[in-house]
């Protein structure tokens, strides 16, 4: 639906209904002075995505539709008075569904918004959530957690995740100040001594801290993995100064955004810069420099598509699995009806021992009803995993 068919339907439904009771006066006078009709139906058509969405007819369906498209269309508050009046005139028995669609509107689209967070982080919308947990591989909360701890070593209390958010500096945080004040060191300290064991080991710690609680553990987990494997290629090639290195391009780079993400924790393109690049042995031996980047491009990319193979036999047996289930529960549904004749059948009559069922041979119930069928094991762990996660 182009834009001009979007507009002519919003034309001919905001001059439709009922207009007796305006009389002889024009309903849209008022909006002279604003552009007029036209001006406001521009601004309502931005939300109307398709013909789907546009309304069209004297029923609740398009009074609802039209207060959605209203809702988020930056009309003045002139404007919507008017709007809502000849509502109320030419549609009047449609005006509470008008209000509730204005009102869904507006509800949407405050869920598209992110709160203001502090040191220029912010409390990410629930679209936005799901987007960076999407890319992150962890929910927004952890990400400020494990930025933390690269920075801090400590694990941010539940008031600090809420009131920093996703994105923050915590080099700026209030609780880093206070950490300044009692000594405690953090990443820039290490970094301006070169201690690069001090602040593995400070990390390291975190993690741990990190691994203690549930919610946090599997990420925990993750930000370990990133630290065995860039120590093995810095610490273990006698190059811990690259680990200092990496972290500082890391975190300038992420700032306030944790790791690259779960699955590779380790920026690529830093870590080719910062480590890979680098010598690995020392000065004066030929091809030492050579050998070492040889040695850990070959590596990162081994380890590279290694993750992108699991990926896909994953995504694979996951498919397999569900078209099995579907011909399992088709084959049940069509020997029901037909009878095979071999023993231990489907169907074919109640069950009995001659025609027991196909999964675990009990001669009261068939295949589909059986405790042991894959789809009610799945449904009862789920279950229990539900329980568990309550009595916690």
């Amino acid at each position: 639906m182009t834009e001009a068919e979007i507009l002519d339907s919003l034309r001919e439904y905001l001059e439709g209904g009922d207009q007796s009771g305006f009389g002889a006066k024009e309903p849209w006078a008022g909006l002279s002075s604003d552009g007029g009709l036209e001006a406001m139906l521009e601004k309502i058509a931005v939300n109307v995505a398709s013909i789907e969405e546009c309304p069209d007819e004297d029923c609740a369906l398009s009074a609802m539709q039209l207060g959605q498209a209203v809702a988020n269309s930056g009309l003045t508050a002139k404007e919507e008075v008017i709007l809502r009046s000849y509502m109320m005139i030419a549609y009047g028995s449609q005006i509470a569904f008008y209000r509730e669609g204005l009102n869904a509107g507006k509800l949407s689209a405050e869920e598209t918004k992110s709160k203001v967070g502090t040191h220029g982080g912010s409390i990410p919308s629930k679209t936005l959530a799901q987007e960076i947990e999407e890319l992150k591989g962890m929910p927004w909360q952890a990400v400020v957690v494990v930025t933390s701890v690269l920075y801090r070593g400590i694990v941010p209390t539940g008031t600090e995740i809420d009131k920093y958010g996703y994105g923050s500096d915590p080099a700026a945080w209030a609780s880093t100040i206070l950490d300044r004040k009692t000594k405690k060191r953090n990443f820039n300290d290490f970094h301006m001594a070169r201690d690069a064991v001090g602040y593995r080991a400070m990390v390291l710690k975190g993690a741990t801290r990190m691994s203690q609680n549930r919610q946090w553990a599997a990420y925990a987990a993750v930000l370990i993995l990133c630290v065995n494997k860039l120590s093995s290629m810095t610490f273990d090639q006698g190059r811990s100064d690259l680990f200092l290195n990496y972290f500082e391009e890391h975190m300038e780079a992420h700032k306030g955004e944790g790791l690259y993400k779960s699955t590779r924790p380790l920026d690529p393109q830093i870590l080719e810069e910062t480590v890979l690049s680098q010598k690995g042995m020392p000065e004066g031996k030929p091809g030492a420099e050579h050998a070492f980047e040889s040695k850990w491009e070959k590596k990162f990319e081994e380890t590279a598509a290694a993750e992108r193979s699991l990926r896909d036999m994953l995504k694979t047996e996951q498919s397999k699995n569900a078209s099995i289930m579907r011909k399992m529960e088709a084959l049940e549904l069509k020997m029901g009806a037909a009878p095979p004749k071999v023993p231990g059948g489907f169907g074919g009559g109640p069950p009995s021992a001659e025609n027991p069922c196909h999964i675990c041979g009990a001669a009261d119930h068939f295949g589909r009803d059986c405790p042991q069928h894959p789809r009610k094991l799945a449904e009862q762990r789920r279950i229990e995993k539900e329980v568990a996660n309550k009595e916690e």
